[in-house]
């Protein structure tokens, strides 16, 4: 079923299920983050994809689409938080698939990652229109 979320990066249980007809390829990438904790790494996504998942097998990995994310928040300790700390992105938690879903358009999307601990791996899998 297609979404008619104008968001970016909206969370699905199924990319390859919700957003990828028939005429869709998966396409996946092994990425190793920096040495140094907090380091973003920046990967650009083939112009038709339409949606990615994420699996990391030893770190949480802070993700964000088409903007710098973060700063990774702390722990906030309070009994009232203000929407101002919600930060940029979302997290991928070690072995577990995440799968988020993009836009319908032919625009190139930028995807970053930032860890907090050195040298994570995660495996993004893209899901690309062939036509």
């Amino acid at each position: 079923m297609q979404t008619m979320w104008p968001g970016f990066a909206v969370p699905t249980l199924s990319p390859f299920v919700a957003s990828a007809p028939v005429t869709s390829r998966a396409r996946s990438l092994w990425v190793r983050l920096s040495d140094t904790p907090g380091v973003i790494t920046q990967l650009t996504l083939p112009a038709t994809t339409r949606s990615l998942q994420f699996w990391s097998t030893d770190a949480s990995i802070w993700y964000s689409v088409d903007a710098l994310p973060g700063p990774i928040p702390p722990t906030v300790p309070d009994l009232i938080v203000p929407a101002a700390d919600f930060a940029v992105g979302a997290v991928v938690l070690p072995s577990v698939l995440l799968g988020v879903t993009l836009p319908t358009d032919t625009l190139t999307h930028v995807l970053y990652l930032q860890s907090q601990a050195a040298s994570p791996t995660v495996l993004i899998t893209c899901v690309v229109d062939t036509l």
